[in-house]
């Protein structure tokens, strides 16, 4: 008896350690995963820091690629991990950076804020997802403001309404310099600016014009980079304070 007892109990003691402790290399290369994702994300925010857009590229998911390239892209100060979350398929996982930067509007105020965002293993390598830029019906819903806002006067005028651009030359891009004017009493604040095409780039000399302030856009078409949209082409940004939605339209021009 006590030798059958003995046996099992030799049989036994292994599963009870598996179900006590769970499987090592699962719990290995879950570590490994967040290891490898913290890495990269602390890299990534390393170039946010200094600004080397180029090389935050490899960092972002194919599907995001467009909206990274459209959106208005800024530095920060500097950076904190708080959390790493991995999924326990290993194939996406939450992340959590809390994030120091300032307003130019408001010189030596450091804002505080962390950022959440997901990341998706792809390739064996992790990645960063994107969200697409809420729509403009997007942003009045989360503000609470009426389906129909009242009509506001833009306070910024261009001296091409809509922005006339030059059909390239194969294999080159098309630069356009559109000067603007802010026609209001208050200073403008230019926030989130972008296009709805990753082949149309946005630029301003400043984004802050103190009234009746100039200030110059500048429009770069890349038509070796297929149109993300078959919307027409457009200009999009937000104008502080008084919550002006911009969306100024781009057209080719056979001049």
């Amino acid at each position: 008896m006590r030798t059958w007892f003995t046996c099992n109990l030799r049989r036994l003691l292994p599963l009870v350690f598996l179900v006590a402790f769970g499987l090592p290399g699962q719990a290995q290369d879950q570590a490994a995963l967040e290891r490898q994702l913290t890495e990269r994300v602390d890299q990534l925010y390393q170039l946010f820091v200094s600004g080397d857009w180029r090389a935050v590229e490899p960092f972002v998911a194919e599907e995001s690629q467009d909206i990274w390239l459209a959106q208005a892209k800024s530095t920060i100060d500097a950076f904190e991990i708080k959390e790493v979350k991995v999924a326990p398929d290993g194939e996406r996982a939450d992340v959590t950076v809390m994030v120091t930067y300032r307003i130019p509007q408001a010189p030596g105020a450091p804002v505080h804020q962390p950022q959440k965002s997901e990341w998706l293993f792809q390739n064996g390598k992790w990645v960063i997802k994107l969200k697409p830029p809420p729509s403009m019906l997007e942003i009045f819903k989360m503000s609470g403001a009426p389906s129909n806002p009242p009509v506001l006067k833009a306070p910024l005028t261009f001296d091409q309404n809509p922005v006339r651009i030059p059909h390239p030359e194969a294999g080159s891009e098309a630069v356009v310099k559109v000067p603007f004017r802010n026609v209001t009493s208050n200073v403008v604040m230019i926030q989130d600016l972008s296009t709805n095409c990753s082949c149309l780039q946005a630029q301003v000399d400043q984004t802050v014009v103190r009234p009746d302030g100039k200030g110059i856009l500048t429009l770069t078409y890349h038509p070796s980079t297929n149109p993300a949209t078959e919307s027409p082409l457009s200009v999009q940004a937000i104008l502080a304070p008084s919550t002006y939605f911009l969306d100024l339209p781009v057209i080719f021009s056979n001049e």
